[in-house]
């Protein structure tokens, strides 16, 4: 058994034909529907002394020009007591991400982010591509790290800061 299947899309007969030339056009394509997305999800707002993680995103773009993941910290980097009532002050952290999937060719990324980093002024890229030539679909985990050599998180006091994470298509 003999199956054929032909699709057909534009067709042109020319009969006849004699002394004279013919001509017809096919126009071809290509196309990749555009895809940029970001999901977050924060499941943890209690800080423990050592790592906690505190939330993932996933970022998916197939965009040449890319994306950004931008961090900012209102406190730069630390828990900032409520009051000084008791002699409170300033425990600083870092963020550590952890990346898994793939990251578009030309990507820039950063695992880290110490305290000094976090800015309370300026965004702090911690994924940024403006020449992707390979499609990004990357998850990542978000992990407060705090290093309490002084024993602040045993003490009394109510610290907190607020970490906003922004994400530009460009």
């Amino acid at each position: 058994m003999l199956c054929l299947s032909i699709n057909t899309v534009h067709a042109s007969y020319f009969a006849d034909v004699l002394n004279e030339s013919v001509t017809d056009t096919l126009d071809i394509y290509h196309k990749v529907d555009r895809q940029s997305e970001f999901r977050i999800s924060f499941f943890r707002t209690i800080v423990d002394d050592g790592s906690t993680d505190v939330a993932s995103f996933r970022v998916i773009n197939n965009t040449v020009d890319g994306y950004q993941v931008l961090f900012k910290s209102q406190n730069g980097g630390t828990f900032s007591p409520a009051s000084t009532l008791d002699g409170e002050t300033d425990i600083p952290y870092s963020i550590s991400i952890t990346f898994s999937g793939e990251l578009g060719t030309n990507t820039t990324s950063y695992n880290s982010l110490s305290n000094t980093t976090l800015s309370s002024s300026t965004d702090t890229p911690i994924l940024s591509v403006s020449n992707q030539t390979s499609p990004t679909d990357v998850e990542a985990t978000v992990t407060v790290e705090v290093n309490d050599t002084n024993n602040q998180f045993m003490m009394a006091g109510d610290y907190s800061d607020t970490v906003t994470i922004t994400y530009v298509d460009n």
